[in-house]
């Protein structure tokens, strides 16, 4: 049986690479995404940070998981995210982690 979801999204822990003298510290958080159909997927660009960012603007629900300097939890919104996304160590593996997902639903489908 297939169930039809109108609005589906999904949670997936993405693991994130931060530089840190002498190489990188693995951190990690949780993303929530909102699966959006192909016909809207066209309409990015993600070739370009611009359009990497527009592009998870539009599918990211909300992040999880995430303290500031002093170890306390950040609540999420858009600056939050903003700020997130203008990272490119965060955006990468937030896209990979979307891709991903939806490549693996493709292939048990």
């Amino acid at each position: 049986m297939f169930k039809i979801d109108d609005n589906p999204t999904f949670t997936h822990t993405v693991e994130i690479d931060v530089p840190a003298d002498g190489g990188s510290e693995r951190q990690s958080l949780k993303a929530t995404f909102r699966v959006l159909p192909a016909s809207e997927l066209a309409e990015f660009d993600t070739s370009r940070n611009e359009g990497q960012k527009d592009f998870l603007r539009a599918v990211i629900v909300k992040l999880d998981d995430i303290v500031g300097g002093d170890d306390k939890p950040l609540p999420y919104n858009d600056k939050l995210r903003d700020h997130l996304l203008d990272l490119f160590y965060v955006r990468i593996p937030l896209m990979n982690a979307y891709s991903r997902a939806m490549v693996i639903g493709r292939v048990g489908n």
